[in-house]
């Protein structure tokens, strides 16, 4: 039912969560240096840091907002679908396909809508606590005309693109990280007062964590 929400009320979080087949073979002389990997199963498709291993139960709200739409895509989705990627060194990159945004923990809701969206990846790790900047492209449409019909007269046509860095840091055994990201949307839809109409939205985060006592102790601050 359409009137169904997960028990976060997101549509990104479920029992479920994220479970996956992946495959890896390493290229070069040492087994880190190039690799190739594949994986196939449901996902977070955008690598943005606080998805994941948070100190909190909140998450970041600039990457699990929608825009002011029917369509219900947020960085945090777990979708389905299959990606390829291929590392050097520090580097990695990833492209991957996904059955279209939806509700219901993004499963395929409607049986006609056969289109998969798609993202991109590109990630660079430097440091020895495992450091991280990147970003990410994220292409897709959704059937607004087919769950509000009275409104929507086209598909959604929507894209983000997000960077983001996870920089963890030791000094004199004082251990933290200092995250965050940046995000910028486009909608492009017809609704029954205008036709093409263009959305824009973005949405941002820092946060500086710490972490004491072998992490026994967590102390952060988001802005």
């Amino acid at each position: 039912s359409e009137a169904n929400e997960s028990d976060m009320g997101d549509w990104g979080r479920s029992k479920l969560a994220e479970m996956y087949l992946t495959w890896y073979k390493p290229l070069g002389k040492s087994e880190n240096e190039m690799f190739v990997t594949a994986k196939a199963g449901r996902f977070t498709a955008c690598p943005l840091p606080g998805l994941g291993a948070r100190l909190a139960f909140s998450r970041p709200l600039a990457l699990t907002t929608q825009a002011n739409s029917q369509n219900p895509y947020r960085a945090f989705n777990r979708q389905y679908g299959a990606s390829a990627g291929f590392g050097y060194k520090g580097a990695f990159a990833e492209a991957g396909l996904l059955n279209g945004t939806g509700k219901l923990e993004n499963s395929v809701e409607i049986g006609t809508d056969t289109y998969k969206d798609q993202f991109f990846n590109l990630e660079y790790g430097f440091g020895d606590l495992g450091s991280v900047v990147g970003v990410y492209y994220y292409h897709g449409k959704y059937r607004s005309d087919f769950s509000k019909p009275a409104t929507y007269k086209s598909p959604d046509r929507f894209s983000q693109v997000g960077v983001f860095t996870d920089y963890a840091f030791d000094f004199a055994g004082m251990k933290g990280a200092l995250i965050g990201a940046y995000v910028h949307g486009r909608n492009k839809y017809s609704t029954s007062a205008k036709a093409n109409y263009k959305q824009r939205s973005e949405g941002y985060y820092a946060e500086l964590q710490s972490h004491l006592y072998d992490g026994k102790l967590a102390p952060y601050f988001r802005w």
